[in-house]
């Protein structure tokens, strides 16, 4: 489980680099939160509740050249349930963005 968080990191870092100056930009947040899940399972039948603790982190990398855009999100989640089996969720999202104007007239994304 580290170790996929600190490959991400690693893949992400060369854009990072890239990232200097006034339009580019490394955005980092911290999501916690506590809650409570009426229907764990998403079932019609046998619903089971839960408290949850939740913590979440988001990687934001933007890079901006005169005709160039990049932008790449890296979310990775963690969900612990008090009264559920298996007791937690690990989740990750990548989103990654390219634009590039050859011209006025022809962007291509």
């Amino acid at each position: 489980m580290t170790k996929r968080i600190i490959i991400m990191a690693a893949l992400l870092l060369p854009v990072a680099a890239m990232a200097i100056g006034e339009k580019n930009r490394i955005q980092v947040a911290n999501v916690f939160s506590v809650g409570y899940d009426d229907n764990v399972y998403s079932s019609k039948d046998g619903k089971k509740s839960s408290y949850t603790i939740s913590e979440g982190l988001s990687l934001r990398v933007n890079f901006s050249a005169p005709q160039t855009k990049l932008s790449i999100n890296y979310d990775p989640s963690y969900i612990y349930y008090s009264n559920r089996s298996p007791d937690h969720d690990f989740n990750h999202s990548l989103n990654a963005s390219l634009r590039h104007d050859f011209s006025p007239k022809f962007p291509c994304s």
